[in-house]
């Protein structure tokens, strides 16, 4: 049995907007906009003011993210991230050096998932 939960929240336009700024929608949006879509309406402000409205250029912000979804290597994340981080401005290299980063206080399972993905996005 599915509940459906009655909100004043708009969870399509809350979806629209999550698509409109990261790019992709994933599950977990879904399924919080089902069930839940007041936590992901606070959930996304958050993200937004995080990224939007800090003192960071999104490039700088985009490879830190990147850095930090490397070091928990969430594929599908990192993915992203390095889409992000190149319309943010971000050289193969720049992204190259955030990895190398996130190696150096995570380890070689952390350098060995990033570069797999990099090495699909930009060679060898």
């Amino acid at each position: 049995m599915i509940l459906h939960f009655h909100t004043s929240v708009d969870k399509e336009e809350i979806l629209r907007s999550i698509k409109e700024s990261r790019g992709f929608i994933e599950d977990f949006h879904q399924v919080l906009a089902s069930r839940d879509p007041e936590f992901l309406e606070a959930w996304s402000n958050v993200w937004t003011k995080a990224f939007k409205h800090g003192s960071l250029d999104a490039k700088t912000a985009s490879l830190i993210r990147m850095a930090v979804v490397s070091a928990i290597r969430h594929e599908k994340a990192i993915e992203h991230s390095m889409d992000q981080a190149v319309v943010a401005g971000a050289s193969p290299q720049e992204i190259l050096d955030a990895i190398k980063i996130a190696f150096i206080f995570t380890g070689v399972p952390t350098l060995v998932t990033a570069l797999s993905i990099y090495r699909k996005k930009f060679g060898p």
